[in-house]
């Protein structure tokens, strides 16, 4: 996985630890590491192997809403983000949800349950109250939120 690896050159010096992972696949069942005579002796001091569990599906997003029955009532939108291997919970922002129609977002929160689990929050009100076939379009675009 690595030719010709100086690692006093790559540890910055002696006396420094250095520090590699490798992602690798293995058909036959055995991990192979061959270390060979370039300059001194070549020298593993620790490693670690570790099953990686293939994640196949990304983070899915459902929506919530509920209340704006009365003509001035708010409206409140739950968009729940959630992925069984975890969120990058830096690509949770609330711009990630998108609302057209003829209503203002009056408040806006993001709540992570778990690494797992995202809540974002918004209360929107009509422009001009909630008048009968008014409708407000909510879109998580795919790929927003990442894990």
């Amino acid at each position: 996985v690595e030719d010709d690896l100086d690692v006093f050159a790559a540890a910055g010096g002696s006396f420094i630890a250095y520090k590699s992972g490798h992602f690798v696949t293995v058909a036959d069942g055995a991990v192979t590491v061959v270390l060979s005579k370039e300059v001194q002796n070549p020298t593993i001091n620790a490693f670690a192997i570790y099953t990686a569990e293939e994640d196949l599906n990304g983070p899915s997003a459902s929506i919530a809403v509920s209340g704006g029955t009365a003509q001035l009532q708010p409206l409140s939108v739950v968009v729940t983000f959630t992925d069984d291997s975890g969120l990058d919970t830096s690509t949770v922002e609330l711009s990630d949800v998108q609302f057209t129609g003829q209503a203002s977002v009056i408040s806006q929160s993001v709540f992570f349950e778990s690494s797992d689990v995202a809540y974002a929050i918004y209360s929107l009100l009509p422009t001009n109250g909630w008048v009968a076939d008014q409708t407000v379009e909510i879109t998580v675009p795919e790929g927003v939120v990442q894990d």
